[in-house]
């Protein structure tokens, strides 16, 4: 409601469409945990339609009205054109330091000086504080797209590895073969999957996963906010994310606030079996003694994804070019290529 309130106000262009949403399964043992979801939403008064999803095989599913679909990069860019402030892109921030109630941001060439800092970030640069690598797991996933005009319609399986689809105009874009990046690293073998007569694109993602599926967003230093943790759902938990800093910047109550805070306690389960798996990918950074096969954050080993030609570190998510440039942190120097 909140996307369709800024889209309306602004008349921004970005193909939104009501759509009908679904959750399914193939496993019988999940149908009464999609049945506690069903119930939940009758709860609130929200109406539920069971087994009638239009495709793919399924054993039971549930679906929703008045969800939508749309275009983030239009939706962003339209925003974008009705702001006054200056956006600076390609910046990238090497340093922050605190002077007196103040922080001095430094890139390569410059410094920011500001009262309050904002990590809105795929992921913390940092390893401290609050050990946000015990806290979670980078999950990948696999999305290509194909011509195909079907009426608007958006699913998601409940059970892992997730199975996704939505429609684009006359597009259906599918997302499969999900996985945490440390335990499996073969992308090859992944895409050799998804690959067939009718594809036309195919795109690699990384999404944090938290201990409890919930995002990071608050405090984590005096007027440092982060914004972190958004487990697949980025267009809806970072517009969630949005309201809940700006009430904590302005001291308004929020229940989101308790919620999402950074500091919560966790479930010892959850991280014992996510530091297990981030963990792997240190060992195999220092059993290899080639300094320049690891990643510049925090040394970890980096591996060669044939497919998209570059260097994706299993730790944390950051990547590196064919010729050894960061394309995405938490690292931001790069990496020489020739002495891998």
């Amino acid at each position: 409601n909140i996307i369709k309130e800024i889209i309306k106000n602004n008349n921004i262009d970005c193909d939104f469409e009501k759509t009908k949403t679904y959750v399914f399964t193939n496993n019988n043992k999940d149908i009464k945990n999609i049945k506690k979801i069903k119930d939940f939403l009758i709860n609130n008064k929200i109406k539920v339609y069971e087994n009638d999803m239009p495709i793919l095989k399924y054993k039971y599913s549930i679906g929703v009205d008045n969800t939508y679909l749309f275009n983030p990069i239009k939706y962003i860019n339209g925003l974008l054109n009705k702001m006054n402030n200056e956006i600076y892109e390609n910046t990238n921030i090497e340093k922050i330091e605190k002077d007196n109630k103040r922080y001095i941001c430094y890139t390569k060439n410059n410094k920011i000086i500001c009262n309050k800092i904002i990590l809105a970030t795929h992921y913390p640069y940092f390893i401290m504080p609050y050990f946000f690598p015990l806290k979670g797991y980078l999950e990948k996933s696999y999305i290509v797209s194909y011509k195909k005009k079907i009426d608007n319609i958006s699913l998601i399986s409940y059970s892992k590895p997730i199975t996704s689809i939505r429609t684009y105009l006359d597009n259906i874009i599918y997302l499969k073969e999900s996985h945490n990046i440390c335990n499996e690293v073969d992308d090859k073998k992944h895409f050799d999957k998804l690959l067939n007569n009718k594809i036309e694109h195919i795109w690699s993602n990384i999404d944090i996963i938290t201990n409890d599926y919930i995002p990071y967003v608050g405090y984590i230093k005096d007027n440092i906010i982060i914004a972190t943790g958004y487990n697949t759902w980025g267009m809806t938990n970072s517009i969630i994310s949005s309201v809940v800093i700006k009430d904590i910047i302005n001291n308004k109550e929020n229940e989101y606030i308790k919620l999402f805070n950074p500091k919560r306690s966790k479930k010892l389960n959850r991280i014992i079996s996510d530091s297990c798996s981030t963990i792997k990918g240190y060992i195999e950074g220092f059993k290899n003694s080639n300094i320049k096969s690891k990643c510049p954050h925090v040394k970890c080993k980096l591996i060669y994804n044939e497919i998209e030609n570059t260097y994706d570190c299993p730790c944390h998510g950051s990547r590196f070019d064919k010729n050894g440039k960061v394309i995405k942190g938490p690292s931001n120097k790069d990496i020489m290529i020739d002495k891998i």
